[in-house]
């Protein structure tokens, strides 16, 4: 059987959520600090939520047009069965540029970045049904995901609280962040997974220097930053340097 791009995106997107998910959960110090500060990380998540929702207009979407556009269309057509895969390259997105998505009479590639995105756009329309929003809401969520993995990253590198919140207040108060955190553009779902990739090493460094006897633990590590590193490309080629 052959996979089609859009399987394997999905077999690397789930597989780095269960493997991560496994390897934090079985890891001492992650499972502490989260168990220690978790009500700490909710206020900071929905802080972070807070301050990106636009309460007096409708969702940005980004300046350019390709940004904004190709990847909600990539994901419709994808949801509703009339997705066709570019013959240059079958990860680059691809969407109708003229016609309707019944009577496509040209089809557009964005050679920028790769299908992650769409992907997970069309996970959220199966789920949710089509709502224009949906691409805002996923980028939303995973903006708010980041700050309990900077939270953590802070946590290892200096072991004192109130450093790894002034660190999240920073993340959550660029201005930058807060323009991009719900923008229907890539970059939120990269930041996201580049950061749980550098929490993924960092802990694997400290695992790997306990002994042996942590081998089975380390091999979940090696594969839990391998699926991560490889989705986070499937998102932004760009991650791969």
């Amino acid at each position: 059987m052959t996979l089609n791009p859009f399987n394997v995106t999905c077999i690397f997107f789930f597989g780095s959520l269960v493997l991560s998910f496994g390897y934090l959960l079985i890891n001492r110090f992650t499972k502490n600090a989260f168990k220690k500060y978790w009500k700490i990380i909710i206020v900071l998540i929905l802080a972070n939520i807070a301050m990106k929702i636009p309460y007096k207009s409708s969702f940005f979407d980004g300046m350019e047009y390709e940004d904004s556009y190709i990847y909600k269309a990539s994901a419709r057509a994808l949801y509703e069965g009339r997705y066709e895969f570019s013959a240059i390259n079958p990860y680059y997105p691809t969407s109708c540029v003229y016609g309707s998505l019944k009577d496509c009479k040209m089809s557009g590639i964005f050679v920028i970045n790769f299908i992650g995105y769409p992907y997970l756009i069309n996970l959220g329309y199966r789920l949710f049904g089509y709502q224009r929003n949906i691409a805002n809401i996923v980028s939303l969520v995973f903006s708010g995901l980041s700050v309990a993995v900077v939270f953590i990253v802070a946590l290892l590198m200096i072991d004192q609280v109130l450093f790894a919140v002034i660190s999240c207040m920073v993340y959550i108060t660029i201005p930058i962040f807060n323009v991009y955190a719900s923008t229907s553009l890539t970059e939120p779902l990269s930041n996201a997974y580049l950061i749980l990739v550098l929490l993924l090493y960092l802990t694997f460094l400290n695992s790997a220097s306990e002994g042996k006897r942590l081998l089975l633990k380390n091999i979940l590590g090696l594969f839990a930053i391998a699926f991560s590193m490889i989705f986070s490309i499937l998102v932004k080629t760009t991650n791969i340097s």
